[in-house]
């Protein structure tokens, strides 16, 4: 709990400011988080004349942060487990996600947390010599990226034999426009077809 008269005795001590967050209990009994900002205020002489105290409820702000840590934990979790490769680039084309199984896929030796940031053009003109059509692929990208197209399963050969399977979605960001980029490897059910 948080006593009022603890900070004020800091206060006077260290002659300074205070901020600070805690939980306080309101007169109706309410579980509430509060922010402070104290300050001390001193004459010439350097003597304590008043301490100026700013108050503010944040416990909606508090409820909401945690909420969005939690959303983010669990799509985290999903997107580095799924079995297919996931990449989410921002609208100037940096990597905002991306997951093991991409890496996977295209033989990167960097981790997930490497590759944010990264700028996705380069990524695909580096990974563009796995596929037959090299040229097209990063072409495609490109114009998928510029026409704010969606494809879905839209299968690449590679120069090995196998058969990739890519979805390409634009999604909004609060940043602007984004992209969302699925790839699988299918060589199996295309041989089978």
């Amino acid at each position: 709990m948080f006593f009022v008269g603890d900070v004020v005795a800091e206060l006077l001590e260290a002659q300074g400011g205070d901020h600070s967050i805690n939980e306080n209990v309101r007169a109706d009994g309410e579980e509430i988080i509060c922010e402070w900002h104290n300050r001390v205020v001193t004459d010439e002489d350097g003597e304590t004349v008043a301490i100026f105290s700013q108050f503010q409820d944040i416990t909606e702000q508090k409820a909401y942060q945690q909420e969005l840590e939690q959303t983010n934990a669990v799509l985290s979790t999903l997107i580095g487990t799924l079995p297919v490769g996931i990449l989410a680039e921002d609208a100037n084309r940096n990597v905002l996600a991306v997951n093991n199984r991409l890496l996977d896929l295209f033989e990167f030796s960097e981790s997930p947390s490497e590759l944010v940031g990264a700028d996705c053009e380069q990524l695909a003109e580096k990974v563009s010599e796995m596929f037959r059509n090299s040229d097209e692929f990063v072409a495609n990208i490109n114009e998928l990226v510029t026409e704010h197209t969606s494809v879905s399963d839209q299968e690449l050969p590679l120069r090995d034999g196998r058969t990739f399977a890519r979805s390409h979605e634009p999604i909004e960001l609060p940043t602007g426009e984004g992209h969302l980029w699925v790839y699988r490897d299918v060589t199996a059910q295309t041989e089978r077809e």
